[in-house]
């Protein structure tokens, strides 16, 4: 695939994307219980389904989800129409996107390049899905960088 392309994806993820850690209470039978698990994440918000099924193509994969809230109020500004998601949580996937985009991408590089050591230090330990495998201190430090950065837009080192 063309380096452009990549360009062009890592400014709509600066401009319109999040890249992070979700953190999850496990369920069992309908009932959550003490197990948090953690899923890697790259979305992207737009107003534009083509933009965002162009991305999917390119990339190879992801999900793309609406939001039909019409008139009601996101932040500041009212809701124009549907705002399209595109998702994508596979950590295998994640690790091939990112070694792409990382370096094209100004706001959330540090974003991407700690999910990418995350994704792969979980890929080198051998966790799967199914597989209970927990979290190495480095894995969790790398969780809290990525909560802080999104919560505040900056990391302070």
């Amino acid at each position: 695939m063309r380096s452009e392309n990549f360009a062009y994806i890592a400014g709509f993820i600066d401009g319109e994307g999040s890249i992070g850690l979700t953190k999850m209470h496990q369920k069992y039978e309908g009932k959550e219980y003490d197990k948090i698990v953690y899923y890697p994440r790259l979305t992207i918000s737009n107003t534009n389904k083509v933009a965002l099924e162009w991305i999917q193509r390119v990339l190879g994969g992801g999900h793309i989800h609406v939001s039909r809230q019409k008139g009601k109020i996101m932040g500041k500004w009212p809701k124009k129409g549907d705002v399209f998601y595109f998702a994508m949580y596979k950590r295998d996937m994640l690790i091939t996107v990112l070694t792409k985009i990382i370096p094209f991408l100004h706001v959330k590089k540090k974003h991407a390049e700690l999910l990418l050591e995350w994704c792969l230090s979980r890929s080198m330990r051998g966790a799967k899905p199914h597989k209970k495998l927990p979290y190495s201190n480095r894995e969790m430090e790398v969780y809290e960088r990525l909560y802080q950065l999104n919560k505040n837009g900056v990391i302070k080192e």
